[in-house]
């Protein structure tokens, strides 16, 4: 308990010093521009990206059969955290000097590329899943949970 109210403490302490910076530095900080990309964020998250993410769980679930709905899950959860960010790097691409962008990358190439292996990860998971359970089959002579009928 101690360890917890030791690290709520600095929590709040740092919290406190990092808006004391943001404010008193407003020529760096922006904290106006900061404001409306904050609030921006907040409606881009509760307008597109929560009804999208239920909107293809319902899908997931009515669709795919539970065994590999969780490995589906994963791998579009992880297809999503790395898909946002890009975006970014992918509409900005080219609006900065040469001098102050990141690299000169071909970010929507390499985006597709991570993601084929996201989805690779995701399948092999769900194969070696697969052979696990028929080996598991075999060996006790019964179906996995997810293919065994509901009892009435």
């Amino acid at each position: 308990m101690k360890g917890r109210v030791v690290i709520a403490v600095l929590g709040v302490v740092l919290a406190a010093y990092g808006t004391f910076r943001l404010l008193s530095q407003t020529r760096i900080s922006h904290p106006f521009e900061l404001a409306k990309w904050l609030a921006g964020g907040v409606v881009i998250h509760d307008g597109v990206v929560v009804p999208a993410t239920m909107a293809v769980g319902a899908a997931v679930s009515a669709l795919v059969p539970p065994r590999a709905r969780r490995y589906l899950q994963g791998t579009l959860v992880c297809a999503a955290v790395i898909t946002v960010p890009a975006l970014v790097l992918i509409h900005r691409r080219g609006t900065q000097p040469s001098v102050k962008a990141l690299e000169s990358q071909d970010y929507a190439a390499h985006l597709m590329l991570i993601l084929a292996v996201v989805a690779a990860a995701g399948a092999l998971l769900y194969a070696a899943r697969v052979v696990r359970d028929q080996r598991s089959r075999r060996a006790n002579d019964l179906p996995p949970d997810d293919q065994i009928s509901p009892q009435v």
